[in-house]
């Protein structure tokens, strides 16, 4: 499937509304409000400017994809908010599905399904990896792999995973034992999920029947994040996890109790090659302070390569001192001369 099969098919099967198109785009349509339209071009200025030439300063939810030069399927994807977006890089059949689940959505949530599905299907990173804040890119992508020692533990750490599409399999086969959290007997709401590793707990899970409640405000208007960090307290755990199928954000709750960074790991997309990256949600990283250690060696090389860009700044950037020339005398003016006048002779 191209990027015109992709727009006739949602079309075809009632999902999408054919539009007029702009003068930037070939063809385009809608699905609840959100506008999704295909270029000629997939370069990024291309794209870009495309794109400003659609929406303007207007708040248009406008998604514009084009046929990568790769083929097989896959578009680049510029939207569905910000001209300085990313392009992200989908197969067509994925982004299929994404605008079908919008279509029973009101504006609102249809534009932000969008963007949150685009961001999790990208296949221009790793694709079932994102990183923010709570890892580098390059600790995991270049430090870890690179680490023959490490990367081949972690291999041997998620053979024993055989199940992908549900979060309690994956655990449960990395070594969790897990149990139900609350008590309705007591009073105690059940909410949630307590992994635990040799009788310690480890992580509380919080799951969630899409990866649009990630970011969804609960009844008393709360963050799921929020809620998840008070949950961990209250059970002594360092980690917290919001999950869904295969699909886990990892939270680290005793890190100044931050919940601004996460790292998301679905091992549906992760591919063969990838597949080791599932162990950092293995005890060997959670409970036995494998993560931690990653952690600590992101801070120490982001300080360091802080160091050496200062000291390249410092010492071919900016000027050197300069030398101050000592005052000269008249004494030492006349003895200068007399010198020169002595030499000429």
């Amino acid at each position: 499937m191209n990027a015109a099969e992709l727009l006739e098919s949602l079309v075809a099967r009632g999902i999408a509304r054919e539009i007029k198109a702009d003068a930037s785009a070939v063809r385009a349509v809608v699905v609840s409000k959100v506008e999704l339209a295909a270029a000629e071009q997939a370069n990024d200025r291309y794209l870009r400017a495309r794109w400003r030439e659609r929406v303007g300063s207007a708040s248009v939810p406008y998604l514009l994809v084009a046929d990568h030069p790769e083929g097989d399927g896959l578009v680049a994807a510029l939207g569905p908010r910000k001209a300085g977006s990313p392009i992200r890089l989908l197969s067509a059949e994925s982004l299929s599905d994404v605008f079908e689940s919008a279509a029973g959505l009101n504006s609102l949530n249809a534009a932000r399904h969008v963007a949150r599905e685009i961001d999790r299907l990208d296949q221009s990173g790793i694709a079932g990896l994102k990183v923010r804040g709570l890892l580098t890119m390059h600790t995991l992508d270049v430090r870890l792999r690179a680490d023959r020692g490490r990367w081949e533990a972690a291999s041997a750490l998620v053979e024993s995973v055989v199940s992908a599409d549900y979060w309690r399999a994956v655990l449960t086969e990395l070594g969790y034992e897990l149990g139900e959290r609350g008590d309705p007997r007591r009073g105690i709401p059940r909410r949630g999920w307590l992994a635990q590793h040799n009788g310690e707990p480890v992580a509380v899970i919080h799951p969630k029947a899409s990866p649009d409640e990630f970011a969804r405000l609960n009844a008393d208007g709360r963050p799921p994040e929020g809620v998840l960090a008070g949950d961990c307290r209250a059970e002594g755990a360092r980690y917290g996890l919001i999950a869904h199928r295969g699909l886990f954000r990892l939270f680290d709750a005793g890190r100044d109790g931050s919940t601004s960074e996460w790292l998301d790991i679905d091992a549906e997309l992760l591919s063969d090659d990838d597949r080791p990256f599932l162990a950092l949600l293995a005890p060997e990283y959670l409970a036995e302070g494998g993560l931690a250690r990653l952690q600590a060696e992101a801070q120490a090389f982001g300080a360091e390569l802080r160091k050496r860009l200062d000291r390249t700044i410092r010492e071919s950037a900016l000027p050197g001192p300069r030398r101050r020339r000592r005052p000269v005398g008249r004494r030492a003016r006349h003895r200068h001369g007399k010198r020169q006048r002595t030499a000429g002779a």
